[in-house]
């Protein structure tokens, strides 16, 4: 339990021979940001890496994004944006005919737009993040040539990130005087002599 006159101890003080000017450190700052959520679509996807004992039609059980998206740049004609080419490579679980288990890899491709919060021209240094997600809808089959209609519920978010220097003080502000710990004794003139 703390003591009502308790007060925090003060920080300790500032590298030798601090003269108290500011320090600067990197952090990402955010130059453009886009979002795009397809609630559910079918994708047209076509299959790869099957075994050749794998007997069809195929029925999708589940999707997932099995790496990072690939993307490129492509003309937008809006200003204050950029368009991307997203390409989400994906892992499908699937059945066969006869109800084995099986994994596939197919991908799927999306347009991203990131809107700039600054102006463009500073945009050089920076770099792109994009991200994904996808999430089976209901069910999917796959024909025999190894293609058909998925539905899926898609997410993309994307970034242009760029170093910036943010200040703070090297040293800490004084500390202000703490109050007692224990309550001062009252003087009594009648009684203190």
């Amino acid at each position: 339990m703390k003591h009502p006159h308790y007060s925090p101890p003060c920080p300790p003080p500032g590298p030798a021979g601090c003269s108290c000017k500011e320090q600067r450190f990197l952090l990402p700052r955010i130059l453009a940001s886009g979002k795009m959520h397809r609630h559910r679509q079918c994708y047209p996807l076509c299959i790869s890496c099957l075994p050749r004992e794998a007997i069809p039609p195929f029925t999708v059980t589940d999707a997932i994004v099995c790496s990072q998206p690939n993307w490129q740049e492509i003309p937008c004609h809006e200003r204050g944006s950029i368009l991307l080419s997203v390409t989400l490579p994906l892992t499908l679980s699937l059945r066969d005919a006869n109800g084995c288990p099986l994994n596939a890899s197919s991908s799927i491709e999306e347009k991203l737009r990131l809107r700039f919060s600054c102006r463009e021209n500073e945009c050089w240094r920076g770099q792109i993040y994009v991200q994904g997600a996808v999430r089976l809808c209901g069910c999917g089959n796959i024909a025999c040539d190894g293609c058909g209609d998925v539905p899926l519920e898609v997410m993309l978010e994307g970034y242009i990130l760029a170093p910036c220097q943010i200040g703070s003080p090297a040293c800490p502000p004084p500390c202000p005087e703490s109050p007692p710990w224990y309550p001062q004794p009252r003087f009594d003139p009648w009684n203190n002599r």
